[in-house]
């Protein structure tokens, strides 16, 4: 690991979790089911919807009862000490829904595991904490409770950090009020690329706090949600991103006219590196100074961006792709402009800010990159695949540390 840039920073992020509930019906159903392991029931195992605060401890027989669920699709843990987490996705239509788990002992909890010491495990986990907290205001008032559960290994061939936990990672948010239980899926810090993917299961329980403080975190959670990937693309999906203050361009790329063509400066560089060994005095100079130049010009981009001035019209872009999804797709980057708040300064210091026209020079601004053929999404703004796009700028600025629970609702007006 001593290899890798310390400069590394972070410029995607896709989903960090991935519950996709559905608020369509006034009907509400129940989730039932049995916790066991070895064939014996399980009693004081603790049930958990990722997303949301709702939760459930099993009875003396393993059985345990979620009432007042809308139909949807969740994603549902079940913890327990000595053993390793587990989930199952369900999806909720026009019936009660009834599940069973079957937990697996964790080996490493009972000590049959010898943990080989690692000698890269503080700067690990300082590229972990960074990019899975997140360097905002939010993100730097968070803390993870448990590190031991986190490991890491790393592929020195592709240049790839891996993170995995052997339990739910316990994040405390001093500045939204949630202690956060997450099963973490996948973390990959690739060096090569520049990028971060993680995703899991989040399951919010409030701090508790006196009046005051929980008008604070109110106040704070509404900030974080608006403005959001989340509360873009549920705008996306409802046709109001202009009246809900994003403004989207498209940042198109074209190839560089003030670059000289790719063969060209190949084919000079070859000859004038062969010219450098001339003999004599001046054309030693004359060959160093054409080979400078073109040297100069092989350090060009072979790319550039420029920006669309024509407001893209995200409500005629957006198509229904089925009764539950609607999907964007797009042949240039999107640039998202939110207007409603200022970025944070901090943003410039990480080299995130992008560049945008200066009549939004204080907006939050993100880039979105398509990755697949289209970005499908669902009514909440939850992406359906996690890596459909990569998003630069705000978007990739905002982690855990910035995360909001889906059963709340947040409203501008929270912030007076």
């Amino acid at each position: 690991m001593k290899h890798l840039q310390k400069s590394f920073r972070i410029v995607a992020l896709t989903l960090v979790y991935s519950i996709l509930t559905l608020f369509v019906q006034a009907q509400e159903y129940a989730l039932t089911g049995k916790v066991i392991a070895g064939g014996v029931e399980i009693p004081g195992a603790v049930v958990l919807l990722s997303g949301f605060q709702s939760n459930a401890i099993t009875n003396e027989k393993g059985l345990f009862s979620i009432p007042k669920l809308k139909p949807g699709k969740y994603d549902v843990i079940v913890r327990m000490l000595g053993f390793n987490p587990t989930s199952q996705s369900i999806e909720i239509t026009n019936k009660d829904v009834y599940l069973e788990f079957v937990l697996k002992e964790n080996a490493q909890i009972l000590n049959e595991v010898v943990i080989k010491p690692d000698d890269n495990r503080e700067y690990n986990m300082n590229i972990f904490i960074q990019n899975f907290l997140g360097h905002s205001p939010n993100g730097k008032l968070c803390t993870i409770l448990n590190p031991d559960v986190i490991q890491f290994s790393f592929d020195d061939r592709n240049r790839i950090l891996y993170a995995s936990a052997t339990d739910m990672i316990q994040v405390e948010n001093k500045a939204l009020g949630y202690k956060i239980s997450y099963l973490l899926k996948e973390f990959e810090a690739n060096f090569a690329t520049n990028t971060i993917f993680f995703a899991g299961l989040p399951h919010f329980t409030p701090i508790k706090a006196r009046p005051a403080q929980v008008n604070n975190f109110v106040k704070n959670r509404t900030k974080a949600y608006l403005g959001s990937m989340n509360h873009f693309f549920s705008t996306v999906y409802k046709g109001t991103t202009e009246a809900e203050g994003y403004h989207v361009y498209l940042r198109k790329q074209i190839e560089n006219p003030d670059r000289q063509p790719e063969d060209l400066i190949e084919a000079k560089i070859q000859q004038f590196s062969n010219h450098a060994f001339a003999n004599t005095k001046s054309t030693v100079f004359s060959a160093a100074d054409s080979l400078l130049y073109w040297r100069k010009e092989k350090k060009k981009p072979k790319m550039i961006k420029f920006l669309d001035t024509n407001k893209v019209d995200m409500a005629s872009l957006a198509r229904r792709f089925n009764s539950d999804l609607k999907e964007i797709n797009f042949s240039h980057d999107l640039l998202v402009l939110y207007q409603n708040e200022s970025e944070v300064n901090t943003l410039s210091y990480l080299q995130m800010k992008l560049p945008r026209p200066p009549k939004y020079k204080n907006s939050q601004a993100s880039a979105v990159k398509l990755l697949h053929n289209s970005i499908k999404f669902y009514s909440n703004g939850i992406l359906f695949d996690p890596r459909s796009a990569l998003f630069e700028g705000y978007w990739s600025f905002e982690k855990l540390g910035d995360l909001v629970p889906l059963d709340e609702e947040f409203k501008i007006e929270n912030l007076k």
